[in-house]
């Protein structure tokens, strides 16, 4: 995540002094590796979780899926990790094990600070743009 961030802030430093088509080009590549950074977080804590339902922890599986879904495939993992990335909540899976609300509340702030930094840098790029 610092990686990506500190890649973005590089393409986005000197954009205003640059030629058009060069900061066109910057822009875009700033653009396209936030999202390619913001997809590989939160499918990297979909690993994570499902590791954690299939026998990573020794507390159980952790999640509770509604419509008593009891093998959640990868989709279900998908639809948890994407859920508290965009809304920083977990809508209707249940968290029922410590170890699981651990990996939860640090997907959480991760997603937090990385939205709030994404969020500052494009204010700062478009104030500066002005």
């Amino acid at each position: 995540m610092l990686a990506s961030i500190a890649g973005i802030g590089i393409e986005l430093h000197s954009i205003k002094e640059a030629p058009p088509d060069v900061a066109l080009t910057r822009a875009g590549a700033a653009v396209l590796t936030i999202l390619i950074s913001w997809i590989f977080l939160h499918t990297l804590f979909t690993i994570h979780y499902a590791h954690y339902f299939y026998g990573g922890a020794n507390e159980g599986s952790g999640l509770k899926f509604p419509d008593g879904i009891e093998e959640p495939g990868y989709w279900d993992f998908l639809y948890f990790s994407f859920t508290i990335g965009v809304a920083a909540q977990t809508a209707d899976v249940g968290v029922s094990s410590t170890s699981m609300r651990k990996l939860s509340l640090l997907h959480a702030v991760l997603s937090f600070l990385f939205n709030t930094t994404i969020l500052a840098l494009a204010i700062n790029v478009g104030a500066s743009l002005l």
